[in-house]
Formats: structure tokens, sequence, C-alpha cells
């Protein structure tokens, strides 16, 4: 039944032509269309210790330069903690994290508003 106006649906079957003419159903499709896209972006984020107590250290690389480089912390629900804008010439950052409360936050590297890379900080204390 189609919702939208009420009638009934009637499902297609595609039917092909073998070289003799004979109608065929096929049993398998031979390619399958995704709606997805592959990014290739090898952009490296690294937080060392972690779990973390008063500090962690951030490592950061882009695989092509950044317009806008910066980090978003971000908690468990995705509210965002802080940003830190990056240097592209320096790729090491130290962080308090005295100041978080104990649990788990992401840190994700960016390009404006574009995530190159996200990786989970545990913090304790």
């Amino acid at each position: 039944m189609n919702i939208l106006d009420n009638t009934e649906s009637i499902p297609v079957i595609p039917v092909y032509r073998d070289e003799s003419g004979q109608k065929t159903i096929p049993k398998k499709p031979k390619f399958v269309i995704t709606n997805y896209f592959t990014f290739t972006n090898e952009a490296v984020l690294k937080a060392s210790p972690n779990p973390a107590n008063e500090e962690v250290g951030i490592t950061y690389e882009f695989s092509s330069p950044a317009t806008n480089p910066n980090l978003v912390i971000t908690d468990i629900t995705g509210k965002k903690i802080n940003m830190l804008n990056l240097s592209q010439e320096i790729n090491i950052q130290v962080i308090s994290t005295s100041v978080l409360q104990q649990g788990i936050y992401y840190l994700q590297l960016m390009d404006g508003n574009i995530r190159l890379k996200s990786v989970p900080l545990v913090v304790v204390h």
C-alpha cells in the first residue's frame, strides 16, 4: 500500500533478454550502488598519556595544508568544552586536564568546520 495516495504498490522486477532473445530475470545484481564517500585524509592525531591525569600531550599532523587548523574538545555527549587554534609548523600541544572532570572526552582535529580526525581521551583524577 502506498501511504501517499492509498494505492497499492506494485514491485518492479527488471527483465532482460539473453543472446537468444529469451526473457531472463537476473538472480543477483552485478554491482551495488552505495551512497557513501571514501575519504583519503591521512591526518594524524594522538593523545599521550591516555588516560590522562593532570595533562595530556597532543601530537598532530595534516596530510595537506590546513586553512584554519584547530582542536575541538567535546564531552561524550558532543558538547563543545574548548577549542584551540593550532599551528601547522608546531605539531605538539600540551593541554592541562586538571580542570576537566573525570570522564571520556573527544579530541577533534579540525580544519575550519571539517573534522579531519577524532580520538577519545580518558581523564582520571
